[in-house]
């Protein structure tokens, strides 16, 4: 689970610049396929140094693209390892879902518990997540090792990293990814040849300049802005996480009263925002910005926030009475991606596996979650059919 593979740094990081709304967005044509040295991943993009003891995420080891050569697609060739509990594999399991993926793609899922996770060595009883129903691998470290011989020692004395989701190819018995925007990019775009529905699009190339645009203030602020504030290990890196986290809550919130969903009327992997930053910084970078996470990354964090994020990794927002259009954002895409949601397996093992924040390891019995019930604010639910092309 890439949530659970940090690292602490101590350089220092810009502060969060505000976004504006992109007021006109024109038709652009695709952007040119990924060169051979994978992109910048938005851990690389948005590392967090903003003050001694801040959380700093490590580089992703397994970078490869299905479409490539050496990975072409196929109807079951690949298998994707997912835990339910982590909100990174979360955003995979939906864009499989929406797009009818389930029989093209295996899928093998993980317990809920993270045993021997802590922050300062001894790292050898660390084994990652157990895996479950699989006759080969036992924990992913297994998976790890099968495919890249010799991974934990390359570690050396830091903790290995045995993060979920993980695209394999069962050809070749090798790890294609674990970059967990690089596989919903590759589920949204390059099975559509297996797909039960082809015509769900996630990622429209008109909008991928505004998707990339968004990305800079959800991925820092939001999904990795809730572990920055659990996992900080000075006060200075929670208030400093904290901050950046609160300004990125009222951004969007603030999005999100003018408009449904955060690229208007479509749901999507991305959303309708640009910086005058990202406009800058963007020209230099060699990427495929169709990737980036927004509308579904941002819904796999707020699913898990009040009964998570608020308490554990204290965050001391709740959604109803600090954002109420994140909220109402929320309750409106659970409808249609309730039955991916399972709060009580997430709650299990945020608060039992992470001992050094929780040590006696007590799952607590509330917050019940309030994101379903009645709609009768909320527009008609949002269907398929509302996805495709």
């Amino acid at each position: 689970m890439e949530s659970m593979e940090a690292c602490f740094g101590t350089r220092p990081r810009p502060a969060l610049r505000r976004l504006v709304p992109l007021l006109l967005l024109r038709c652009a044509a695709p952007l040119a396929a990924p060169k051979q040295a994978a992109a910048p991943s938005d851990a690389e993009r948005y590392a967090n140094r903003a003050a001694p003891g801040a959380m700093v995420r490590p580089r992703m080891a397994f970078r490869a693209r299905v479409g490539d050569a050496a990975h072409p697609a196929a109807a079951g060739r690949y298998r994707l390892y997912l835990s339910d509990a982590c909100p990174w594999a979360h955003r995979c399991a939906i864009v499989l879902k929406l797009k009818g993926l389930e029989r093209a793609v295996a899928v093998t899922r993980t317990g809920p518990l993270l045993e021997n996770l802590r922050f300062a060595p001894p790292f050898d009883a660390y084994r990652g997540w157990p895996l479950v129903g699989d006759d080969r691998f036992a924990f992913v470290d297994e998976l790890y090792e099968h495919a890249a011989p010799g991974y934990r020692a390359s570690h050396g004395d830091g903790r290995p990293s045995f993060s979920v989701p993980v695209l394999f190819d069962e050809a070749t018995q090798t790890i294609v990814n674990t970059e967990s925007a690089d596989i919903a990019d590759m589920l949204n775009s390059r099975f559509d040849d297996f797909a039960d529905r082809p015509d769900v699009d996630l990622a429209p190339a008109a909008l991928a300049e505004a998707m990339e645009a968004v990305n800079a203030v959800v991925y820092p602020a939001i999904n990795d802005g809730v572990y920055r504030c659990g996992f900080a290990r000075t006060q200075e890196a929670y208030d400093a996480a904290h901050a950046a986290h609160a300004r990125g809550m009222r951004e969007i919130d603030g999005l999100l009263s003018r408009t449904r969903w955060l690229c208007g009327d479509r749901f999507t992997l991305a959303a309708v925002w640009k910086s005058k930053w990202n406009a800058l910084s963007s020209k230099n970078l060699s990427i495929s910005i169709k990737s980036k996470l927004a509308d579904v990354r941002l819904f796999t964090t707020l699913a898990r926030y009040d009964a998570i994020y608020s308490i554990h990794f204290k965050t001391g927002f709740r959604l109803a009475a600090d954002f109420p259009n994140l909220h109402r954002f929320a309750r409106d895409a659970m409808r249609l991606l309730a039955d991916t949601v399972d709060l009580d397996f997430a709650k299990e093992h945020y608060y039992a596996s992470h001992r050094m924040l929780n040590p006696a390891g007590i799952v607590p019995r509330g917050p019940a979650c309030d994101l379903l019930g009645d709609d009768a604010d909320l527009p008609p639910a949002l269907t398929l059919a509302d996805l495709s092309r």
